[in-house]
């Protein structure tokens, strides 16, 4: 049988264990980890699908979809609480959808449960006066009237004249006597 020949003397071998069982210790010694409770995935979880809806429901306002964009930031609001620019952007497309009590439900609502220094709070004081004012004027034409899609007539049908029946040729020829 071979032998192996080793460089290393038996007392540096017990060393080396030695250090190397130390060093996987201190590595291996398990760190203070705190990992945040399952609710906080799923609430984020939750909040990413509110900004998905909120980032469809702005493309179809921008194509004058009102009633639908308003519908999905309703969606976008009930998923994410604490998104009140859902609210106010579910509002105003109803304002331009001259759906004028449902805005000014959503806006009251925004103006109660919204903090008192948001952004939007000014503009949503302003947009629910103006939309009260359009409620409590009888008589008044809609305030905001939303563009409508161009409307594209079908196009005519034209009746060609039916050509009259033409005797055939053959029958027209005389027969030889």
């Amino acid at each position: 049988m071979p032998r192996t020949i080793s460089t290393c003397s038996a007392r540096s071998r017990g060393q080396g264990v030695g250090l190397a069982i130390a060093v996987l210790a201190a590595t291996a010694a398990p760190a203070a980890v705190t990992l945040a409770p399952a609710s906080t995935y799923a609430a984020q979880t939750e909040i990413d699908k509110a900004s998905d809806l909120g980032v469809l429901a702005a493309t179809r306002a921008k194509e004058h979809e009102y009633g639908f964009a308003a519908k999905l930031f309703h969606e976008a609001f009930a998923l994410d609480p604490a998104g009140w620019r859902y609210l106010y952007s579910a509002a105003r497309c109803e304002q331009l959808d001259n759906k004028l009590t449902e805005a000014a439900r959503d806006y009251n609502a925004f103006l109660d449960g919204a903090p008192k220094d948001h952004e939007l709070r000014s503009k949503a004081a302003a947009q629910a006066a103006a939309v009260q004012a359009a409620l409590n004027t009888p008589g008044r034409p809609p305030v905001f009237k939303p563009t409508p899609p161009p409307v594209v007539a079908p196009a005519k049908a034209v009746a060609e004249p039916v050509p009259a029946a033409q005797p055939s040729a053959a029958r027209t020829t005389a027969r030889p006597a």
